[in-house]
């Protein structure tokens, strides 16, 4: 539910709200899915930077101009590394 005061986040019950693209809408009557996921990030996810930084220079791309152009590549990934800090909001089939 959006903020109802201008300025501040969403929230639920005190916590802020984010909403993410991934997890499925409320699905039509009669299918079951996940459509929350409730809990604490910090203490249950982890981010993790996989490899260093590489840099490409890039003549070809940008000879014409008498340019030189750089590419940089940054590898993180994450998971769940507690599952008891979440909780799923089941929808039931019907």
């Amino acid at each position: 539910m959006p903020s109802l005061h201008a300025g501040t986040s969403a929230s639920f019950n005190g916590h802020p709200v984010t909403v993410q693209d991934d997890v499925p809408a409320i699905p039509a009557s009669g299918t079951a899915a996940k459509v929350a996921i409730v809990g604490d990030p910090r203490s249950g996810y982890a981010l993790v930077e996989r490899s260093g930084m590489t840099v490409q220079r890039s003549v070809e791309l940008c000879a014409e101009a008498g340019e030189v152009g750089f590419k940089a590549h940054l590898r993180v990934g994450g998971g769940v590394i507690r599952a008891k800090p979440f909780a799923f909001l089941n929808v039931p089939a019907s």
